[in-house]
Order: structure tokens, then C-alpha cells, then sequence
């Protein structure tokens, strides 16, 4: 059973909690999300992940959507409620519209019909956590606006530069073109 200590240590690698009551699935789509540089952990317990995402040990979770003790859907709300920027991907052996669209709705990145390819899973994982960087980014980068402009006194007609916001020339062309040099 994995501890947020052991899933916490990590030398950078994202952190992905991938859980399903059939514990070789979770083993093997975390040992397929290691091979591409994450750092997975297989958990057939719910109830083990409901405690790890509510301590934000982890940047992603992918789970199933039926499972006893504590369902998908469950985990998606109590992940969204401890981190709501952590992406959560649900998968499923039952395919049927009205799950997908309710764990869309409550906030999953994506929804995933067994069987699939890894990659599949692989490149929604991905782009969920370069979106949720992205946001985060964003906010952060709000934030620094608002405190400069109320910090320096900044009003309207005053030149928007690098010195008044604090930062150098080429983050603040980033920030202004909308371009991330990392993402694009």
C-alpha cells in the first residue's frame, strides 16, 4: 500500500495515481506511465486514494469508475474539492453516455471506454497536466499583475514595461503573446 511519503519522493517526475479494483490493470498502466517518465503508483483501493488525493500527494489521478467501496465519480469529487486544478481521467469497461457526460460534468479531463492503448491514456494525461500548468501559470501571472499594478501604483496611461511589473523583458513578452517557451 503506497504512503503520500512514498508517493510524494520523486526526482520531478509528474505524479500519477492510477487506481483500479483490479489490481493488475492499475499495475500495468502504472508501470506503462513510468516507462514514459511519470511517476505512477498502482492502488486497487479507493478508499487509499480518496486519502492520497485529499492529501495532495499527487499532480493527476486516473481511476475507474466502478469499484466498491468508494466509486469514480466519488474519487473525481473528492480530488476536485482537495486540488481543483489536478486533472482526474476516468475509466470505464462499461461504456455508456450518461457516466461519461455525468464525470465530465463534475470536472474529469476525460473519460476512457476499456480496452485502450496506453498511448491513448498517455496523451490525455499529458495534455491534462500541461493544460492544468497552463492554468496555474495563468493565475499566477493574474496575481503578479494585480499586486504590481496595486504595489507600484500603477493607473492608466502609465507604460506597462518589465520594471514596472518587476520582471525581465523576455517573461514579459511571454506573458503578453500568450506563449509559453516550454509548451510552445
Amino acid at each position: 500500500m503506497a504512503t503520500p511519503r512514498e508517493v510524494q519522493e520523486t526526482s520531478g517526475a509528474r505524479r500519477v495515481l492510477v487506481v483500479d479494483d483490479e489490481l493488475q490493470m492499475a499495475e500495468t498502466l502504472a508501470d506503462g506511465l513510468c516507462g514514459r517518465g511519470y511517476d505512477a503508483t498502482p492502488l486497487r483501493s479507493s478508499r487509499e486514494a480518496a486519502r492520497l488525493v485529499q492529501g495532495n500527494a499527487v499532480d493527476a489521478l486516473v481511476t475507474d469508475l466502478r469499484m466498491p467501496e468508494l466509486d469514480g465519480i466519488a474519487l473525481l469529487e473528492l480530488s476536485k474539492r482537495a486540488a481543483p486544478a489536478r486533472p482526474v481521467i476516468i475509466m470505464t469497461a462499461y461504456s455508456a453516455v450518461d457516466s461519461a457526460l455525468e464525470s465530465i460534468r463534475r470536472g474529469a479531463y476525460h473519460y476512457l471506454t476499456k480496452p485502450f492503448k496506453l498511448d491513448e491514456l498517455a496523451l490525455f494525461l499529458e495534455r491534462a497536466l500541461d493544460e492544468s500548468r497552463l492554468r496555474q501559470e495563468l493565475s499566477s501571472l493574474r496575481r503578479a499583475l494585480q499586486e504590481a499594478f496595486a504595489q507600484e501604483g500603477l493607473r492608466a496611461g502609465r507604460p506597462l514595461t518589465a520594471e514596472t511589473l518587476g520582471v525581465d523583458d523576455e517573461t514579459l513578452a511571454r506573458w503578453l503573446s500568450g506563449r509559453d517557451r516550454h509548451g510552445d
